[in-house]
């Protein structure tokens, strides 16, 4: 009993000093009474005769701690709205909208074409007409010259017929088959052209447009005024002519797929019918007309 009691005032002691200690060292911070009892558990120890190891920790006054409750504030979500699915991927739609880009451009394209087609054929028609219009002050000029000397650059105040220059006789030969055999085979189209002088009828002062049919009619009484000038001076480009001369005619023969040096074919092709500048003409005197046109552009240095 002796024992117990000397370890319970032990016990009392040790409670003392520690809490004067814990005076010593407060911070201000209210520590509480509740402690911790660590015992040994080392074997071979008595418990019951251990010193028991107290550690106190700080007492804290939960009622002087006042209790925040933080209440969030209601937010009504709205509802979504109702979202459709798309009827179609996006690729599909782009694919839609690089087609419709396409067909555009290639309309435009289209549209140019066509524009430019309708403005080179305009161009066309003008100069087609201001060459039928020219044809006749070219027919003017020719008149009572000799298509060998002309080209030549000679005194060429006179017909093939009287001239003597050297190839006149081929020319005069060549011209006078060449009328025969196209009269006789009738390689001239219809309409065409007279054919006596081979002009076209709408200047050839022997023929009058008939009203009712809009074709012509030949008159008894009238003679052509510019006779034996398309087909001579023609033929004389061929067989005496300068190198661009019968380079142009050979070149526009081929290109219509006439043999060249094939004599029917190139008749029949000089006979064809052709819309000129608003007038019908054969294609000997679109040949008449660009050889004509041809030797204006050439310096004059001779005396024709």
């Amino acid at each position: 009993m002796e024992e117990a009691e000397a370890l319970r005032q032990a016990y009392i002691a040790e409670q003392e000093e520690g809490r004067q200690h814990e005076t010593v060292l407060d911070s201000g911070i209210d520590i509480p009474s509740s402690q911790f009892i660590v015992r040994s558990s080392s074997p071979g120890i008595d418990q019951a005769s251990s010193t028991p190891v107290i550690h106190s920790s700080p007492r804290i006054d939960q009622a002087s701690i006042p209790l925040v409750i933080h209440s969030s504030p209601r937010i009504d979500t709205p509802s979504s709205p109702r979202i459709d699915p798309p009827s179609s991927p996006p690729v599909v739609h782009s694919r839609l909208l690089e087609a419709s880009i396409a067909e555009e451009v290639e309309f435009q394209i289209q549209q140019n074409q066509y524009k430019q087609a309708q403005a080179y054929a305009q161009s066309q028609e003008q100069k087609e007409s201001r060459a039928a219009w020219e044809l006749e002050r070219q027919l003017e000029e020719w008149k009572g010259r000799c298509p060998l000397c002309f080209i030549n650059g000679h005194d060429s105040r006179h017909s093939i017929d009287d001239c003597v220059q050297r190839g006149s006789g081929d020319i005069q030969k060549g011209w006078q088959e060449m009328k025969t055999l196209m009269a006789q085979k009738r390689w001239f189209a219809m309409f065409s052209c007279c054919f006596d002088c081979h002009v076209p009828q709408a200047i050839c002062q022997k023929w009058v447009q008939k009203k009712e049919q809009g074709k012509w009619e030949r008159l008894s009484n009238a003679s052509c005024q510019f006779d034996n000038i398309i087909m001579p001076m023609v033929i004389t480009a061929m067989l005496e002519g300068k190198d661009w001369m019968i380079k142009m005619i050979q070149d526009w023969v081929e290109g219509c797929g006439v043999e060249l040096g094939n004599q029917e074919q190139m008749y029949k092709w000089f006979g064809q019918k052709v819309d000129w500048g608003g007038i019908e003409a054969s294609r000997l005197v679109q040949v008449f007309y660009r050889l004509a046109k041809g030797i204006e552009t050439e310096p004059v240095l001779d005396d024709r």
